[in-house]
C-alpha cells in the first residue's frame, strides 16, 4: 500500500500516520486556505496558471445586430481594465481566483452617468457576503484590503463570476475541493522527504499492513515495540507505518526508489484530471509524442478553455455590457489543418464540393467561374451530360501516308501557331500557380506567427504540411490543366479535319497522374528550399521577423521565375500528350517532329537535329522520346521546350 492510498483511510488512522512522521502541513479549507495551497503546490499552481493564461488571451469583440464593432469604450475597458493590469493580466488573475477559490469578484468603478471607468479585482479571501433575510440573494459585500479600511460595496456595483456550490448555490466551489486530499498528501510527502534529507536520513525498510482498520493506539504500540527491539542499535530513528496488518520489507533504498517519484507521477495524473490541462502544457513531455500532445492541447482548448470563456462572456454580457450590444470572442480552438486536408481530399475524390466551397473551407475568397460541382469524365457541371465520345470505328479517319508537316515551311508556320497557344495556356497556369504560392506563403507565415517557440531544428516539418499542400496544389491546378488539354485537342483537330475533342478515359488517367506528380514535385522542391533557409536561420540564431523575411525572399523567387518555368513546362507536356492522343484517335499512321527554340531562349541540339523526322504513331523518335514533352523524360529535355508533333 502506497502513501497516497493512505488518504483513503479513516481520519483517526490518518492522524496516526501524521503522528508517526511529524505533520507540518496544515491548511483550513476556506478561500484563504485554498490560495495558500495554490502558492505551495507546484503542479496545481502551474495548471491553474496555464488555464488563466489561456483565458487571459481571449480576443473580445463587440456586436450590435449583425455588425461587428472594433472601436468602442467597452472594448478599451476590457483591454485596459485599470491603471495597473492589462486585459490579459486582469482576466488571467480573475480565472486563477475563480479556479482556486470558486469565486471571482470584480468591482465596477463608476463615474458620472453611471459609466464604468475601470474594473478592479478583489481578493476573494477578503470578501464577506451580506445576504437578504431568506438567504436567496446577495445584497452587498464587505471588502477588506490588506492595507486599508473595510468598505461596503453594493452587489450591483460588482461582477460575481463563480462556480456555484451545489449545497449552497450562492457560494463558489473551488476546483481544488475535489483534489485537496491528494494535494495535501503531496505536500506532506515533500515535507517529509525534505526532513529526511536535511537530517541525513535514509529509509531502510517499511512495514506494509493488509489490515485497513489499525487505529491510533495500535500504531503507537507497534512503534514502541519496534523501538524497544532496536534500542541498542545506532542511528535508529522514526518508524513509518503505511497500512495495517502486514510484513516488513527490507529495501535498503532511498525514499525516491521506494515510490516517491511514482507518487509524484500519480499526482501529475490527478492534476491533469482535475484541471483538464494536458501534461505537455505543464512542461512534462516524457511518454508524449508530438501528435498526442497536439491533439491533447486542441481538446484542452475546445473542452476546457472554451466553456470557461463562454461562462465569463455570459457574465460580462449580463453585468457589464448594455443590452444594445453583445460581447463575443474569437474561438480559441485552433483549426485541425490535417483533418481539413483529409476532408478536401475526400471532396475531390467524391466530387462533392465546388472549387469556391473548398476555398471558403480554407478561409480564402471566392473566385469567378468556380461555383459548379464538376464530375468525370470531362468534369462538366453537375446535372449536365458529358460530351459523348464516338467509337473509333465511326470516326472519319485519314489513312494517307502524306503529312502536311513534311513541308519545312509548313512546320515553321505550324510551330509559330503552337507557341502562341502554348504561351496563352502557360500564362493561365502561371496565374494559378502564383495565387497558390501566395496562399501557401500566407499559411506558412500564419503558422509561424502562431507559435510560442520557433527555434527548433525540425520546425519546417511542423509549420509546412506537405500532404496538405500537395492536395491544395492538385485542387488549384487540375481544372486549369483539364482546360488546357481540351483546348489543345480542339486546336489539333482543327488543323487536320475540325471537330470537338473528346477526352478519353486513358487521357483522364494521364491528366490525374501528371497533376499528382507535378504537385508532389513542386511541393517537395519548396519544402527543401524552406528547410535550407530554416536551418540557416536556426544556426544564426535569428529572430522570428528575420525568419519570416527569409520566407518572403524564398517565395519571391518562386513567384518571379519558378512559377513561369513550371507553367511553360507542364502546359507543354500536357499539350503534346493531348496531340499524341488525338493522333491515335484519328489513327494517323505517322507523326513528325517540328523543332523550335525554347520559350526562354536556348537550343537543344538533339531536338533541332531531328526537325522533320517521322516516326510511327505509337513509335519513338531517334532521341528516344515518344513526342516532345514526353513525361518519362526530365527537365533537361522538357523545361521550356516548344517543339511539337
Amino acid at each position: 500500500m502506497g502513501l497516497l492510498d493512505f488518504w483513503k483511510k479513516k481520519s483517526a488512522d490518518r492522524y496516526a500516520l501524521y503522528n508517526s512522521v511529524g505533520r507540518t502541513v496544515s491548511y483550513k479549507y476556506d478561500r484563504r486556505g485554498y490560495l495558500t495551497v495554490l502558492e505551495k503546490a507546484a503542479y496545481i499552481n502551474r495548471a491553474i496558471e496555464k488555464r488563466g493564461e489561456k483565458v487571459g488571451q481571449t480576443e473580445w469583440h463587440l456586436q450590435r445586430g449583425d455588425n461587428i464593432i472594433t472601436n468602442h469604450q467597452l472594448l478599451n475597458l476590457l483591454d485596459r481594465p485599470n491603471k495597473t493590469l492589462t486585459g490579459d493580466q486582469f482576466f488571467k488573475l480573475a480565472s486563477k481566483y475563480k479556479d482556486a477559490t470558486g469565486e471571482c469578484w470584480i468591482e465596477k468603478v463608476k463615474v458620472f452617468n453611471d459609466r464604468v471607468q475601470s474594473l478592479e479585482l478583489l481578493n476573494p479571501a477578503r470578501v464577506t457576503k451580506h445576504f437578504n433575510s431568506d438567504h436567496t440573494a446577495i445584497e452587498a459585500i464587505t471588502y477588506t484590503p490588506i492595507n486599508g479600511d473595510a468598505r461596503l460595496i453594493p452587489f450591483e456595483d460588482t461582477i460575481y463570476w463563480y462556480n456555484p456550490l451545489p449545497v449552497d448555490p450562492l457560494e463558489g466551489e473551488s476546483i481544488l475541493m475535489a483534489g485537496i486530499r491528494t494535494i495535501l498528501s503531496d505536500l506532506s510527502l515533500i515535507e517529509y522527504q525534505n526532513r529526511v534529507s536535511e537530517n541525513g536520513g535514509k529509509l531502510d525498510g517499511v512495514f506494509s499492513f493488509k489490515d485497513p482498520d489499525l487505529n491510533r493506539s495500535q500504531l503507537t504500540e507497534l512503534k514502541e515495540t519496534f523501538k524497544e527491539a532496536l534500542k541498542d542499535a545506532k542511528e535508529t530513528d522514526n518508524i513509518l507505518f503505511v497500512g495495517g496488518g502486514g510484513e516488513y520489507k527490507n529495501t535498503a533504498l532511498s525514499p525516491q526508489e521506494l515510490g516517491y517519484l511514482e507518487s509524484r507521477q500519480m499526482l501529475m495524473d490527478d492534476m491533469v484530471a482535475l484541471t483538464g490541462v494536458p501534461k505537455a502544457l505543464l512542461g512534462i513531455t516524457s511518454g508524449e509524442t508530438y501528435a498526442n500532445s497536439d491533439a491533447a492541447i486542441r481538446i484542452f482548448l475546445r473542452e476546457t478553455i472554451k466553456p470557461i470563456v463562454d461562462d465569463l462572456t455570459n457574465v460580462l454580457n449580463w453585468h457589464l455590457i448594455p443590452d444594445e450590444f453583445e460581447l463575443v470572442y474569437t474561438d480559441p480552438t485552433p483549426e485541425d489543418m490535417e483533418q481539413k486536408g483529409k476532408l478536401l481530399t475526400v471532396a475531390e475524390k467524391t466530387n462533392t464540393l465546388s472549387i469556391n466551397e473548398r476555398r471558403e473551407l480554407l478561409g480564402y475568397e471566392r473566385v469567378t467561374g468556380a461555383d459548379d460541382i464538376m464530375v468525370p469524365f470531362n468534369k462538366t457541371p453537375l446535372g449536365q451530360e458529358p460530351p459523348r465520345r464516338e467509337p473509333p470505328e465511326e470516326k472519319h479517319v485519314k489513312k494517307k501516308i502524306s503529312h502536311p508537316l513534311q513541308n519545312e515551311k509548313a512546320r515553321r508556320g505550324y510551330n509559330q501557331a503552337y507557341k502562341k497557344q502554348l504561351d496563352a495556356n502557360a500564362k493561365r497556369l502561371e496565374q494559378t500557380l502564383v495565387a497558390y504560392f501566395k496562399d501557401q506563403k500566407k499559411r506558412l507565415t500564419e503558422n509561424l506567427q502562431a507559435r510560442k517557440s520557433f527555434k527548433k531544428k525540425d520546425l519546417v516539418g511542423e509549420v509546412f504540411n506537405q500532404r496538405l499542400e500537395i492536395d491544395l496544389a492538385k485542387q488549384s491546378v487540375l481544372p486549369v490543366i483539364r482546360q488546357i488539354v481540351q483546348n489543345a485537342g480542339d486546336d489539333t483537330l482543327r488543323f487536320f479535319e475540325g471537330g470537338e475533342y473528346n477526352i478519353s478515359s486513358q487521357m483522364m488517367t494521364n491528366i490525374d497522374k501528371q497533376v499528382s506528380l507535378m504537385s508532389e514535385r513542386i511541393t517537395g522542391t519548396t519544402a527543401d528550399k524552406l528547410a535550407e533557409q530554416f536551418a540557416e536561420s536556426f544556426n544564426q540564431e535569428e529572430t522570428l521577423t528575420q525568419l519570416i523575411d527569409r520566407v518572403n525572399d524564398t517565395y519571391g523567387g518562386i513567384e518571379d521565375w519558378r512559377a513561369r518555368t513550371i507553367a511553360n513546362t507542364e502546359s507543354h507536356i500536357m499539350m503534346q500528350t493531348t496531340k499524341q492522343d488525338v493522333y491515335e484517335q484519328m489513327q494517323m499512321p505517322i507523326k513528325i517532329w517540328t523543332w523550335a527554340p525554347g520559350l526562354q531562349g536556348g537550343v537543344r541540339d538533339d531536338h533541332a537535329a531531328i526537325d522533320g523526322e517521322e516516326a510511327p504513331i505509337n513509335g519513338y523518335f531517334s532521341n528516344g522520346m515518344k513526342y516532345p514533352g514526353d513525361p518519362s523524360f526530365g527537365p533537361e529535355d522538357n523545361a521550356n521546350c516548344a517543339c511539337s508533333i
